[in-house]
């Protein structure tokens, strides 16, 4: 289901920055509600059938700013983190990834499904746990210096930069098109991926 900044203006608390939580920030009660996001296996029937599938999106995971009106919004409740079965919250657009590295992130969702006993979740990650991730985005000339905390199973982050969104996407947008003037919110590359639970 797709969403316009029409429809979230209401649970933007304040005038400037005009950030609007989601559920997953814990900022309060005017995050956006439950009802405006879709399951991640309802906009991507690939992620929920065994087919090793990945989809890529440029997304907010965090307080995010006005939406562009240049852009198909859509909402996004994704399970990740293996047996923990948390559920990451994204407001974002859907990109088409480039084909070698749409197959190079199976690869890396692939080596992590079922990873660390089912328990390949953000809170209970080693250092090598993210120095082997970032060693598999250095071979795609990718990063994740800032992104890295979402890593989980199921959810592969890399940061947002115009270099790294040109390398990943083949249609990436103008960065400067999706960040407000201030540059306020938490824009991530995402690529999802089925979780083992």
């Amino acid at each position: 289901m797709l969403i316009s900044e029409r429809q979230i203006s209401e649970f933007r608390a304040c005038e400037w920055p005009r950030l609007a939580p989601l559920p997953s920030a814990n900022l309060g009660s005017d995050a956006l509600p439950e009802e405006v996001f879709s399951g991640s296996e309802d906009c991507f029937p690939g992620l929920g059938n065994a087919s090793g599938e990945v989809e890529g999106m440029l997304a907010f995971t965090s307080p995010f700013p006005e939406l562009s009106s240049r852009y198909d919004w859509i909402a996004i409740r994704h399970q990740s983190g293996g047996l923990t079965c948390d559920q990451v919250y994204l407001v974002g657009i859907r990109l088409r990834l480039k084909p070698g590295l749409a197959a190079g992130f199976r690869e890396i969702a692939r080596a992590r499904h079922g990873a660390n006993g089912g328990r390949f979740h953000h809170d209970a990650l080693a250092l090598s746990d993210i120095i082997e991730y970032a060693g598999a985005l250095k071979l795609f000339e990718l990063d994740c210096e800032t992104s890295f905390r979402l890593l989980q199973e199921g959810v592969y982050p890399v940061d947002a930069t115009q270099a790294n969104m040109d390398l990943v996407f083949c249609d990436a947008p103008d960065r400067s098109d999706i960040l407000d003037g201030f540059g306020f919110g938490n824009l991530t590359i995402l690529i999802l991926a089925e979780n083992s639970d």
